[in-house]
């Protein structure tokens, strides 16, 4: 059963989107060079089907967004990026995934 459908809106891997409330969230991009920490965009999202999902605002086809490890496993308790552990100890230790850049898409049909 189809619901509805958009053709020609900018669309992103839903795996790109941090949700940060209804209708917005966040995407991550490449610095300006590869010494530059990854940015942190603000989005405002659309429709979601197919594992994508529609950016209303906040990024352009062709920008560059950063997305999660695939061969990683994903957190079961939030969309947490990292993972942090306390030791017997009580040191906190801190890792993270690696991360692949890819062009954000307009699709065609």
């Amino acid at each position: 059963m189809s619901l509805g459908s958009v053709e020609g809106v900018t669309v992103v891997p839903g795996s790109a989107v941090t949700p940060t409330g209804v209708g917005t969230g966040t995407v991550q991009v490449p610095g300006s060079d590869a010494a530059s920490a990854a940015r942190t965009v603000t989005v405002a999202t659309g429709a979601t089907g197919q594992g994508l999902v529609q950016v209303v605002s906040g990024l352009s086809a062709g920008d560059t967004i950063i997305l999660a490890d695939r061969s990683a496993t994903v957190p079961a308790n939030s969309n947490q990026r990292a993972n942090t552990t306390r030791t017997a100890s009580g040191q906190t230790t801190s890792s993270s995934t690696a991360v692949a850049a890819t062009p954000v898409a307009t699709p065609s049909r």
